[in-house]
């Protein structure tokens, strides 16, 4: 089991692209302009919620930001879910 599912993170994470979908989706496909405007809002804000929401328990270090900066453009997500540990503390979820 990922340490994401572990520490309660993967909800976020999944939240985050549910939104991220919702976003784009009323960017592009709808042709009013105030719901492209907040399909950018949405898109935006669940950027900066899943960049500060995603982080570890213990040492508060932010995961995704850490797998999309130090992981390649195609591998930061499958990184990022099969982590086992924090990679600045090395917190598992098993010891608290």
């Amino acid at each position: 089991m990922s340490l994401l599912r572990k520490s309660g993170r993967q909800l976020r994470l999944n939240l985050f692209f549910l939104f991220i979908l919702m976003g784009g989706g009323a960017m592009f496909l709808v042709n009013d302009l105030l719901i492209q405007l907040l399909g950018i809002i949405v898109t935006i804000a669940s950027l900066v919620f899943s960049w500060f929401g995603i982080n570890c328990p213990k040492c508060n270090y932010k995961w995704l930001l850490h797998f999309m900066r130090t992981s390649s453009s195609t591998a930061w997500l499958n990184d990022l879910y099969r982590m086992n540990k924090c990679p600045k503390c090395n917190y598992n979820a098993k010891t608290k």
